[in-house]
């Protein structure tokens, strides 16, 4: 029995974690998001009666599945800073001080908008300096239109108008 046990220990390559796995993932979790989704479905199906308990069942539920998430996620960030080693410190660093990011909401970069005669760079930071800038280049001032004065002399006409007649438009 021990041979085919070192068999196999020695022939088959052990399994790697799945690279896009949720590695703070639980059995737990699993169980309250298929309680969450039955929820819903309830009421789902009773979403003509605002009244229904099954609303509240569902959104208290949602409520604690989402916290729940959120507890898990901090616990394996915890869990894996108090194993950190020599080898593991710069995969730690590279994720606490990555690139900001803008969590899935519209944000727009800082715009550079030119340089000054001293060298300096001139750019737009705050949202209101953006919210300007964008406005000044996309909608620019309308023109002021400027009329013919009285005295305007107009060309003199290349034909003589007259009127179209029903009879002509056929």
């Amino acid at each position: 029995m021990t041979a085919i046990t070192d068999t196999i220990k020695s022939t088959i390559p052990k399994h790697r974690p799945f690279p896009y796995a949720k590695r703070w993932w639980s059995k737990e979790l699993l169980q309250k998001c298929t309680e969450v989704q039955k929820l819903g479905r309830r009421s789902y199906t009773k979403r003509g009666d605002l009244e229904e308990l099954a609303h509240k069942a569902y959104k208290a539920a949602r409520n604690e599945y989402g916290t729940m998430i959120t507890t898990a996620k901090k616990f394996h960030w915890e869990e894996f800073l108090q194993t950190v080693d020599d080898k593991s410190i710069w995969t730690a660093h590279r994720y606490a001080l990555g690139d900001p990011t803008d969590g899935s909401k519209t944000r727009v970069p800082t715009l550079k908008l030119g340089r000054h005669e001293d060298g300096m760079t001139n750019e737009a930071v705050s949202n209101e300096d953006k919210d300007k800038t964008f406005a000044k280049t996309f909608f620019s001032s309308p023109e002021v239109e400027t009329l013919p004065s009285d005295d305007y002399e107009y060309p003199t006409p290349k034909f003589i108008f007259s009127p179209i007649l029903n009879l002509q438009i056929t």
